[in-house]
């Protein structure tokens, strides 16, 4: 199966964890396969392995909670749950253009990474020292804390099981990117 997506055996058995034993397959399971992504192919997962727990790409997911009522949004992210104060680590050096509370995301630093696309970290329980706006950070380095706030006014907490939410947004023009197959990418690729 690896060799026929042009993928090593170590990376399709390590993109699914699920298989207790890669040697046993059978008609209908399911594998995950991982593509390479078109950009961002050395970025490093944002969360450590073994601190996090399996995730699906829920990007594009109805969401109810809006601060004028119960509207529809489409999700502009993946969800990574993990437990509160798990520490989150920047994906690829860039600079910090957002930081502070917003009423969907809670606590979050969005980090411009080259000149038309951001990273999103948001529902954070705290941030890293030196963590502002402007302020540059590298590959790895330390954002903050995985948490469980936003979904009302600055303080907000608790209203879901604590996670990441990670999103990747193009600047010009200002859309929302599907961020699944580079988390994945990075999860399997990062070191």
């Amino acid at each position: 199966i690896a060799a026929r997506f042009g993928i090593s055996t170590e990376t399709l058995i390590k993109a699914n964890p699920q298989l207790v034993n890669p040697n046993n397959i059978w008609p209908g399971l399911r594998l995950y396969i991982p593509q390479k992504p078109s950009a961002f192919l050395n970025g490093s997962f944002p969360l450590r392995e073994g601190t996090y727990q399996a995730y699906t790409n829920n990007y594009a997911e109805a969401r109810t909670y809006a601060a004028s009522g119960a509207e529809t949004r489409s999700h502009e992210g993946v969800d990574i749950f993990a437990a509160k104060g798990t520490p989150v680590y920047s994906v690829l050096d860039g600079t910090i253009v957002n930081i502070g509370w917003n009423e969907l995301g809670g606590w979050r630093i969005s980090v411009k990474v080259d000149g038309n696309t951001q990273f999103y970290y948001a529902h954070l329980s705290g941030y890293a020292d030196g963590m502002k706006k402007g302020a540059t950070v590298k590959k790895g380095q330390l954002l903050g804390y995985v948490g469980s706030t936003g979904y009302g006014p600055e303080g907000t907490e608790g209203k879901f099981e604590p996670h990441l939410h990670f999103g990747v947004y193009q600047i010009s023009p200002w859309k929302a990117v599907d961020p699944f197959a580079y988390l994945k990418w990075w999860q399997v690729n990062s070191k």
